[in-house]
């Protein structure tokens, strides 16, 4: 079964949450430390005006349903003529659109492949003095998938694809929740160090799902931890039944070693 990790920070209330109260959350994207984080914008400028005329169609019609198809057409057409997608300063104003919606729609639960980055533990467990937990990567999937399908919301599971530049993301009419999803799963290679895993959830911003503890594989303490917070794990995750590892630097190279707690 794969396993994947969250890097926590035993100092933050709201990140002590996840082993006392079994709580996982979808985050907006407009937490993140990555600005260009799901703001890549939907490049309508490089489809043809037919194209283009059924997307406003399309978009039209489920902003009004309630006006006839004449006038969803006719719509349509004037906003073709504006020529907005058009002009050399449409990509800056979509990303600014696209980052809002994604911010206000998408909760995104962010987790990574493997605990034993020294760049992670760094940069989101308090610089070695937090912990990591260890998730069993398809029970926790089909647990939140069953958790939103009971409130009519849908969850996607996706690895995030690292790579130089934007990918080009031309809307189809066919393809609609795919290249809604798209931008949120792509990063500059410059995180790629965390080979990350994302649980995405449409009109889920900012929302808390608590887990059963079986889905919780393992527990890592940092190797800065203080003795007094290693113990307030331990005490927690000995009633859950939850295995605990330590964490120290290796005395030969950059590197860190785990034994049992």
């Amino acid at each position: 079964m794969k396993i994947v990790y969250k890097f926590r920070n035993w100092e933050n209330e709201h990140h002590k949450k996840m082993l006392k109260d079994n709580t996982i959350h979808f985050a907006s994207p407009n937490s993140f430390n990555d600005p260009f984080d799901s703001t890549i914008p939907f490049r309508y400028d490089l489809i043809s005006d037919k194209e283009l005329l059924k997307a406003y169609y399309k978009i039209i019609k489920k902003d009004k349903p309630n006006i006839s198809r004449q006038e969803m057409r006719n719509k349509a057409r004037e906003e073709l003529k504006k020529g907005i997608v058009k002009s050399p300063d449409y990509p800056e104003k979509a990303r600014e659109i696209i980052g809002q919606y994604n911010a206000n729609m998408f909760g995104i639960f962010s987790i990574a492949g493997k605990y034993d980055d020294l760049l992670m533990w760094s940069h989101y467990a308090n610089n070695h003095k937090g912990f990591c937990m260890g998730f069993k990567y398809e029970l926790l999937i089909e647990y939140c998938t069953q958790h939103f399908f009971k409130k009519e919301k849908v969850l996607e599971s996706r690895p995030v694809i690292y790579q130089e530049d934007y990918p080009i993301i031309i809307p189809t009419i066919e393809d609609d929740i795919e290249f809604m999803i798209r931008p949120l799963t792509y990063k500059s290679k410059v995180w790629e160090y965390e080979n990350e895993y994302r649980l995405i959830v449409y009109e889920g911003a900012n929302v808390d799902v608590v887990i059963p503890s079986e889905i919780f594989e393992g527990i890592v303490l940092g190797c800065k931890m203080s003795l007094e917070m290693k113990n307030e794990i331990k005490a927690i995750a000995d009633k859950k039944n939850i295995p605990i590892a330590d964490s120290k630097m290796h005395l030969e190279k950059y590197a860190l070693q785990y034994r049992k707690y």
